[in-house]
């Protein structure tokens, strides 16, 4: 019979656990970023909206 200490959870696996560590702390940058730079959700949202919309197309050519 396994003793579970208190505190763990045997369902998770140590890539699930590893997983969810490196998304907290991509999200803890992005915040800091968005507070050191100022800017706002809507300016960052935007900003990676244009990225998408420009890659979106791939049969028409891209110029810079």
């Amino acid at each position: 019979m396994e003793t579970l200490t208190q505190g763990s959870n045997p369902c998770l696996s140590a890539s699930v656990k590893k997983s969810l560590f490196y998304r907290f702390f991509l999200m803890y940058g992005i915040m800091h970023f968005v507070q050191v730079s100022g800017y706002s959700v809507a300016r960052l949202s935007r900003l990676v909206w244009d990225e998408e919309v420009a890659s979106s197309n791939l049969a028409t050519p891209t110029f810079c």
